[in-house]
């Protein structure tokens, strides 16, 4: 019988995973501590894992292990050069978020240009109510339509965004982080130009060799002092610089120093990674929660391997 471990079962909340159990015998743990992958996995033929890292030292020491099923998209959590070596299959999720990160992107263009987070604030301290004027001017609000929106990675969510951009008015333009040169309806431009000519950034590729660090202080100072950007991709795609002197920026007339902790908090330039001036966190992965549809391409990789 065929050993189906699942490393961090509580990433998928409490979706029905009864298609899966049935295919072999099943093991889940709500998460898994780095240190006790290999040996949850011991006698594992089957590994499912969402965030769970798996290693090339890891592999090595799991002969059984035939296939690794990612329950998301993004597998930068599993080194596929070893897997690819030792002839073990790694499956993704894919398609799954790619509405609800979309429309996450959108959300959080709107909010960030209409200072939605700052107002719903503004309102519910009582400041609105207290104040002696009808109208408040503390941040200036901007509207999407007419503005330029640049896509890095127009793959699945990042064509998605597109149409939405478009049909908010929006003019759309795209970098193809892979370098490939496709017929698009969208005009595909160099990385320099599209941060330049941008006032809304939005990041949609994977996180590889190509696409580390792709975003650096050179990238952010070429762009609008009143630029947004906005990254639902891999953290790493913005190259933080822990233990150097921080870069300085003026966003809004106002100064920032946006490498802090290996996160942009800066507001304007703005990935929404950090509390700053009645901004909130946004969590990771957020985009991707709607359970709609979240463990459907799962449960069909999983049975259409091993049956």
């Amino acid at each position: 019988m065929t050993n189906i471990v699942f490393l961090d079962r509580y990433s998928l909340c409490d979706r029905d995973l009864s298609l899966i159990e049935s295919l072999g015998r099943y093991t889940a743990y709500d998460d898994t501590p780095r240190d006790k992958v290999a040996e949850r996995l011991a006698d594992a033929d089957v590994a499912i894992a969402n965030k769970v890292l798996i290693d090339g030292q890891t592999m090595r020491r799991l002969p059984r292990l035939k296939l690794i099923c990612v329950a998301a998209t993004g597998m930068n959590n599993i080194d596929l050069d070893t897997a690819a070596e030792l002839g073990i299959e790694v499956r993704n999720a894919v398609g799954y978020s790619t509405y609800s990160v979309a429309e996450t992107t959108l959300c959080s263009a709107l909010a960030l240009m209409r200072e939605a987070v700052y107002f719903d604030e503004y309102f519910k301290s009582g400041r609105y109510a207290a104040a002696e004027r009808m109208f408040c001017y503390d941040r200036p609000t901007r509207q999407l339509r007419g503005r330029n929106w640049g896509i890095i990675g127009l793959g699945n969510i990042g064509r998605e965004v597109a149409r939405l951009a478009t049909a908010f008015g929006c003019r759309v333009s795209y970098f193809s982080t892979s370098g490939a040169k496709r017929e698009e309806e969208y005009p595909q431009l160099p990385l320099g130009e599209l941060l330049a000519g941008s006032d809304i950034v939005s990041i949609h590729s994977p996180l590889n060799d190509r696409t580390r660090g792709l975003i650096g202080r050179e990238e952010l100072s070429a762009m609008k002092p009143a630029a947004i950007l906005i990254n639902v991709a891999r953290g790493g795609i913005v190259e933080s610089s822990p233990g150097k002197r921080r870069p300085t920026l003026r966003l809004c007339g106002r100064i920032f120093h946006p490498f802090v902790h290996g996160a942009i908090i800066a507001r304007g330039l703005s990935a929404m990674l950090a509390p700053m001036q009645g901004y909130g966190r946004c969590p990771r992965h957020a985009g991707g929660l709607p359970l709609r549809g979240r463990c459907r391409p799962t449960l069909r990789t999983c049975q259409l391997t091993l049956s």
